[in-house]
């Protein structure tokens, strides 16, 4: 017995760069073997991923479960579609070869206005060498020619637009019937079931396989709400992308970040070689860049008495959208909620001359959803509507995070930066080079800002340098903290200015070299 019921994606799982396709139906099995065609699958699908199982219903056995591709090789069995663009690609090219004839007849035309044109000139200079005036008729003819060639080209010019954008026109079709024509629509599968069954009966079947082609990014959108108090809606969606051959249609969608293995091979071992060299006469140095690493901003205080768990970066998470999603087989992008919060957020300004110069709005806040967020993109939308786009790293529920929002308008800065080196010591055998960074900032708003300014002084690993703030020429006679770092908090009044100065010394012996 052979039937083609209706098994609906009920539910895709989603991973890094591949899904998980689970298909469910109701049928009813008749007594010995009952054949299922199930037709429309992904032609893609992986062949030893494929299972078949009785969720309930009828006592029953599933004997072989196999897919069954073919390939649409004959015209009259492309989609209805194609023969509809092959027709209006047809259409478009006879349109084309019409405006190519018409514009070669234009500069035809053309050409034999300007030979006319020569011809009048040259029985101008026969006349004049005759004694004969006939300036007046040559001016009139050369007018009439001249109103005939302006509106023969300005027609010419028309049909080079017109011809343009049917040459776009016509790319566009083309690329739309190669996409039809592609192999997802030439070859077809179906999935085909035998089931065993002694009394027959209703029963519920689900199909499940895996497919390439389909993957997922979490995108998340993050609102600066206005109020009376600052707050922020971040709302998380997941960027999908499938071109498996088949449409998913209210389908259920789970978004995993688990990695199937792929196999890993041991490292190739190779020889170290020692060997003895002399001591260099001079030390050599060097200034390097080094990222300060934190466990983040920490968990927002709460009036639970629980204690928060371990933050495990490698845990998989497995996330479960809000509303069922449409996603068709094209290879566009199509974006799908799973999660959104709203959280009061601490806003403040911060500037680091030497990173920008610009004072970034930062706002701090809590991630106050059930789920983690997930490192990816943000878009920022303001009062006046999208801002920019910033990343965030992996977030955990309760977890403090920090957005920056853009610069303020308002503010204006200015960085200097003079260096000075002198040599020291009796002998002259020591070298201090002294650094003054001078910051210069500008209030051109009707707003008051406090303004938090970070700058950064070298911090030596090694005796034989030595680096000290200079305290009395520093503003507010500021020093570093452990990191290099000093800060201070700047009032800026409505149209205010304020200069800010940091000096440093760096000392060393002269066969130190590299700084």
């Amino acid at each position: 017995m052979a039937a083609e019921p209706d098994f609906p994606i009920a539910e895709v799982m989603l991973l890094e760069d591949r899904a998980q396709i689970t298909r469910r139906g109701m049928f009813t099995l008749s007594d010995g073997l009952t054949h299922i065609t199930v037709p429309g699958v992904a032609p893609v699908l992986s062949d030893k991923s494929l299972t078949a199982r009785i969720l309930q219903g009828a006592q029953a056995q599933v004997c072989d479960a196999r897919v069954v591709r073919f390939r649409k090789a004959l015209r009259e069995e492309r989609p209805a579609a194609t023969s509809e663009l092959e027709i209006t690609i047809e259409d478009a090219l006879r349109e084309l070869r019409t405006l190519q004839v018409e514009r070669t007849r234009l500069e035809g035309q053309l050409a034999g206005i300007e030979t006319i044109e020569d011809l009048v000139l040259q029985e101008l200079k026969q006349d004049a060498a005759w004694n004969r005036d006939s300036r007046e008729s040559v001016a009139e003819e050369l007018d009439r020619l001249a109103r005939e060639s302006g509106a023969l080209h300005a027609e010419h010019a028309a049909l080079v637009v017109k011809g343009e954008v049917q040459r776009q026109n016509l790319r566009d079709l083309t690329a739309g019937i190669e996409r039809l024509l592609h192999p997802s629509t030439l070859i077809g599968a179906n999935l085909e079931v035998d089931i065993q069954s002694a009394a027959g009966g209703l029963c519920e079947i689900e199909l499940s396989y895996v497919v390439p082609g389909a993957c997922w990014r979490p995108w998340h959108t993050a609102e600066r709400l206005a109020g009376p108090s600052p707050s922020v809606r971040i709302r998380s969606e997941a960027c999908v992308w499938q071109n498996t051959g088949e449409d998913w249609k209210g389908v259920t969608l789970l978004f995993s970040t688990e990695r199937p293995s792929l196999g890993v091979e041991p490292p190739v071992l190779q020889s170290d070689v020692i060997e003895a060299r002399p001591k260099p006469l001079t030390v050599t140095v060097a200034t390097r860049e080094q990222t300060v690493q934190t466990t983040g901003l920490g968990t927002a205080v709460t009036e639970t008495a629980e204690l928060p768990g371990i933050d495990d970066g490698g845990d998989v998470f497995a996330i479960r959208s809000t509303a069922k999603a449409d996603i068709p087989s094209d290879g566009r992008p199509y974006r799908v909620p799973y999660a959104s919060f709203e959280a009061s957020a601490e806003t403040n300004l911060i500037l680091m001359p030497e990173l920008a110069p610009a004072v970034i709005r930062k706002t701090v806040q809590t991630n106050s959803g059930s789920v983690a967020l997930l490192a990816g993109p943000v878009d920022l939308i303001g009062e006046g509507g999208y801002l920019g786009r910033t990343q965030v790293k992996l977030i955990a529920p309760s977890e403090r995070f920090a957005l920056g929002w853009g610069p303020e308008n308002a503010l204006r800065m200015h960085r200097e930066l003079d260096k000075v080196d002198e040599e020291s010591g009796l002998t002259g055998n020591m070298v201090t080079s002294q650094r003054t960074v001078t910051i210069q900032l500008s209030n051109i708003g009707a707003e008051e800002f406090t303004i938090r300014v970070t700058e950064r002084v070298l911090v030596s690993e090694i005796e034989q340098v030595e680096v000290t703030v200079d305290q009395r020429e520093t503003t507010q006679a500021r020093t570093t903290d452990e990191n290099g770092f000093v800060t201070w908090d700047v009032r800026l009044p409505p149209f205010g200015q304020e200069s800010l100065r940091l000096v440093y010394r760096i000392r060393h012996r002269k066969d130190i070299v590299g700084i």
